[in-house]
């Protein structure tokens, strides 16, 4: 089976929708992010299934989501490229591994200008019959051309090396360059142009990929040579050559150059124009709906701030919501103008739309920013618009992801508002719980913190908090008090339920404050859940287990062991024993047992004995108070105690009582 079918067979045995593009290529729902359109183009390479993603997501997380190793995009464990001399003798192997790694052999040392060109033999006949020769970075791009019947080549010492390569084979020829799309890819291309130049290439053009880094993504992403676009030839000259060396040079400005600015806000103290803006809060909090009811503010003209009074548009990205299910119908209830708000994907050539990967489609966005003069645009969530190639948890490249947003929310004079989630960890700041990198809250002007209120035990109210402010004084801001209430919209002659954010005033408390009284960030939530489980857990297997299965099966459903052992034991009063002299420890439910308070003297006299003895051996006590509750073992049983009165330990009396019957050792 070759790679192409193993690739294809994983994606139907997983429901994808699939659509065949021809005997070579077919597109299907990718499995690395929610795909409602087919946007995975899948390609017969001349070695392997080629892969491509228009909304990023790497081949290697392909493969992983689909249950298959990186291998199997490949027909074989490792390719084998050859270098031939003028004679066509192999003077120089390069290989190629599916984790990327390059092992060479040969001759592998040349003297500058001396290493052949890719396929050398093949490119003096191009050059002979007047046919245009493309060079290429590398050769998995120069076989993916070849592909289309034309001559490929490239150069075997490395992008940033070109220059040990003997381009004399290419005097009086028509070159083509497909470079990568990089900043790599632009050095690499000015210095091969300049060498080409010196052994009197006929022509050099460059001609820049529809998709993706390189030509294999191009090729990948449907696309061929007649979709290549001709681009000037880059330069490097002699100082740019001496400050790459060292990769730095000091630029200086006066001050009296920098024309100052006024911070202009789009909501007053909290989300500046022309800056990126974070909405951090839990999972279901809320989040989406308080961008809904900013959304309709600025759509009337009703956000306190600088665009007060003047109705302006909007533009929402997202990837999580159906925006007919969900955002639509929450707009209505907010009362937006409908026709102010506009949901923003990127349409591919090859059909579909996708939502927009930045920076790649950077200036697309800020040209449909301009387009309906949006003031707002919200990204829900922040991060799935990012490459997916980003390691999140890396502060360097998060930054390098999000500042290009920041400039695109300066230069198109835009709020660009991303929602993002955090985690349960209690340790530190907020912006510590964000998750990700900490290059999130750096890179960020403004950070709006969501919360549950602690102060409110129904656990509807919810704050919202300014947690940074580069632009102000966060301290000055008041945090609000707000509330997600059920609001009905008709649809037709049908009606939806959706949440309407409802701003309930201001709170004199910060969001720091809040933290320290809160256990909003899960904990609470994670208590309960875990109580549940465990009365679950208990009452299907008789009212006890062991404590090595509880460890065992609770992890397997995502309940913290730890929490277990804390509060949900001591709720629900599960007793723990050990169950023979080298057994484990044994968790049980209390059973209840008739309550003896208000007997009389001869009522149930044999029961109340075997309580009062059992008073009498030692007992370990859980609360201590004048009412405690105590468990012991007596007769071969397990007896919980509870509310015995302690006033007098030589005699207690027992207002009520629990039992747990099971044999011990």
């Amino acid at each position: 089976m070759s790679a192409f079918e193993r690739v294809r067979d994983a994606l139907a045995s997983r429901g994808s929708k699939i659509e065949t593009q021809g005997q070579d290529r077919f597109l299907a729902q990718c499995p690395s992010h929610d795909d409602g359109r087919p946007s995975l183009s899948v390609r017969q390479g001349d070695r392997g299934a080629l892969l491509y993603c228009f909304a990023g997501c790497t081949s290697k997380d392909i493969a992983s989501d689909l249950g298959l190793r990186t291998q199997d995009l490949f027909d074989s464990d490792r390719l084998d490229y050859r270098y031939q001399d003028r004679e066509g003798r192999t003077v120089r192997k390069v290989s190629r591994t599916p984790d990327k790694d390059f092992p060479q052999s040969g001759k592998t040392k040349w003297e500058q200008g001396t290493s052949p060109l890719y396929r050398l033999p093949e490119v003096l006949q191009a050059v002979q019959d007047g046919r245009p020769v493309y060079l290429t970075e590398g050769e998995k791009d120069a076989e993916t051309l070849r592909l289309l019947g034309v001559t490929a080549t490239t150069t075997a010492a490395g992008a940033s090396q070109p220059h040990f390569t003997d381009f004399a084979p290419l005097a009086g020829a028509e070159v083509r360059l497909v470079p990568d799309q990089d900043a790599e890819g632009q050095k690499y291309t000015a210095k091969v142009s300049a060498l080409l130049e010196a052994v009197q290439a006929a022509s050099v053009t460059v001609w820049k990929v529809k998709a993706g880094k390189d030509f294999a993504d191009h090729y990948a992403a449907g696309f061929g040579l007649e979709d290549l676009e001709e681009v000037p030839v880059p330069t490097t000259s002699q100082e740019e050559d001496r400050e790459e060396e060292n990769g730095r040079r000091v630029v200086l400005t006066p001050a009296s150059e920098v024309r100052p600015k006024v911070v202009h806000w789009l909501w007053e103290g909290r989300l500046p124009k022309g800056a990126l803006t974070l909405l951090a809060g839990r999972e279901g909090l809320g989040k989406s709906t308080l961008c809904v009811w900013l959304a309709a503010q600025v759509t009337r003209g009703t956000l306190a701030g600088q665009s007060l009074g003047t109705p302006a548009s909007v533009l929402w990205v997202t990837t999580e919501d159906d925006p007919g299910y969900n955002v639509v119908p929450r707009l209505m209830a907010a009362g937006a103008d409908l026709d102010r708000v506009h949901f923003l994907e990127v349409r591919l050539l090859s059909g579909g739309t996708v939502p927009p990967v930045l920076p790649l489609d950077l200036e697309k966005v800020e040209a449909a920013i301009r387009e309906v003069g949006a003031v707002l645009m919200v990204v829900d969530p922040l991060v799935s618009v990012l490459d997916s190639r980003l390691d999140s948890h890396k502060d360097h490249s998060v930054r390098q992801a999000l500042d290009p947003i920041s400039k695109l929310a300066r230069d198109a004079v835009v709020t660009v508002l991303g929602i993002t989630h955090v985690g349960k960890s209690r340790q530190g700041d907020f912006a510590d719980r964000v998750l990700g990198s900490r290059g999130f809250t750096g890179a960020a002007r403004s950070v709006l913190a969501l919360m549950k209120d602690p102060d409110d035990p129904e656990e509807q109210r919810l704050c919202l908090g300014l947690q940074k402010s580069n632009y102000g004084n966060r301290h000055e801001v008041p945090t609000l008090s707000i509330e997600v209430q059920s609001a009905a919209v008709p649809i037709g002659e049908e009606t939806a339920s959706v949440g309407k954010v409802v701003m309930l005033g201001e709170t004199t408390r910060s969001i720091s404050d809040l933290l320290a009284d809160s256990d909003d960030l899960g904990e609470r939530a994670d208590r309960d859940e875990a109580e549940e489980w465990l009365r679950t857990y208990l009452e299907e297997r008789g009212g006890e287990a062991q404590a090595s299965d509880i460890r065992k099966d609770c992890q397997k459903d995502g309940i913290s062991y730890d929490t277990l052992k804390r509060s949900p034991c001591k709720r629900l009063g599960v007793v723990k024993a050990k169950s023979g002299m080298r057994g484990g420890w044994l968790w049980s439910l209390p059973v209840a047992v008739t309550d003896l308070a208000g007997k009389g003297a001869d009522d149930d006299r044999e029961e109340k004995e075997l309580f009062r003895s059992a008073l009498e051996t030692p007992c370990e006590v859980l609360d201590c108070g004048e009412v405690s509750t105590a468990f012991t073992i007596q007769d071969g049983k397990r007896w919980m105690l509870c509310d015995v009165h302690a006033t007098d330990p030589a005699l207690p009396l027992i207002l009520g009582g629990q039992q747990q019957i099971g044999e011990t050792a």
